[in-house]
């Protein structure tokens, strides 16, 4: 894992792998994509919390392919 802060915003790179630009998505989608596998409040862009390991495998299933 990586970490970045600039401006105030702190960027977490969990992992660079070969097919990022493939399966990457805008934020938009990535916020559509959280409201409908959990009920939780989606993070903001400036969000600092640590999601629970339950929901980032709920994510990383409903995630395009």
């Amino acid at each position: 894992m990586r970490r970045k802060d600039k401006n105030g915003v702190t960027h977490l790179f969990v992992e660079e792998y070969a097919d990022r630009e493939d399966t990457r998505i805008p934020w938009t989608e990535f916020s559509r994509l959280w409201r409908k596998t959990t009920s939780s409040r989606p993070p903001g862009i400036k969000s600092t919390r640590e999601m629970p390991a339950e929901l980032l495998e709920q994510l990383r299933t409903a995630w395009p392919k």
